[in-house]
């Protein structure tokens, strides 16, 4: 791609150099990135989104240390010990919620929407 395509926020984050970067400020695209950010002043709010998209879906999935999952497992049995944590939760049931039609097809069709959304970047970021 060169200079002048990269013009909207989607031309950024679906550059693999530019995530690339992104995600390692140090690597081979370092020096390319560094350059272009410099000679186009004028796209640093740009530069600035898609950066904080790109971070925002990189996951970190680091493993806990065993001390940190034994502290955590430790506390959490206290609380049932102690009877600070209900094992099950009873929710009640309200009839006007159930009739309700138009609140269920929103849901519904938010439920399709986020699995699209999540679908289109899975796709997109195992490229």
């Amino acid at each position: 791609m060169s200079i002048e395509d990269y013009s909207t926020l989607e031309d950024l984050a679906f550059s693999r150099s530019f995530r690339n970067w992104v995600l390692n400020p140090e690597g081979p695209e370092a020096d390319f990135w560094t350059n272009w950010v410099a000679h186009n002043p004028e796209k640093g709010e740009l530069v600035n989104q898609a950066k904080a998209a790109i971070a925002a879906l990189e996951l970190n999935l680091k493993p806990l240390p065993g001390r940190t999952i034994d502290t955590e497992v430790r506390k959490v049995v206290q609380k049932i010990k102690d009877g600070r944590v209900n094992a099950v939760r009873e929710i009640p049931l309200r009839n006007s919620l159930l009739g309700r039609r138009p609140a269920r097809t929103w849901t519904v069709a938010a439920i399709i929407a986020a699995v699209a959304i999540l679908l289109i970047l899975f796709r997109i970021f195992r490229q």
